[in-house]
């Protein structure tokens, strides 16, 4: 399976994180790197 990266803008990552496991039914990892906050998607 491919993967593929998209960025999405969002004010609270928090919410976010719990909003997209909810609506995709999968768990959406949050990440801390030093320059950036992200979540990622085990698959979609």
């Amino acid at each position: 399976m491919k993967s593929f990266g998209v960025d999405i803008t969002v004010l609270d990552l928090d919410r976010a994180v719990k909003f997209y496991s909810e609506v995709l039914g999968q768990e959406v990892k949050k990440q801390d790197f030093p320059v950036v906050t992200h979540f990622e998607l085990e698959k979609v």
